[in-house]
């Protein structure tokens, strides 16, 4: 089941062509779109942030990455 997003919630981007493992940035989910897509604010390693509009969110399991930019949720914390 994919979970719901919302603003505020915290994802993992990544820009297009990237792999899964490779150039992640924390990002913050700052609105959800008509079209299901995400406007997600982006944190530089560096701590500096950018935005990025009409990312799509990737359902949890999806093997690889789409050629676009996307985000997908950080896995779960485990105790």
């Amino acid at each position: 089941m994919m979970q719901k997003p919302t603003v505020g919630r915290q994802v993992h981007f990544y820009f297009a062509g990237s792999h899964e493992g490779t150039e992640q940035l924390a990002a913050t989910i700052c609105k959800v779109n008509d079209d299901g897509t995400v406007n997600l604010g982006v944190m530089r390693e560096d701590g500096s942030a950018f935005g990025q509009f009409r990312v799509n969110l990737i359902p949890e399991g999806t093997p690889g990455r789409p050629l676009s930019a996307c985000c997908v949720w950080p896995p779960p914390i485990l105790k």
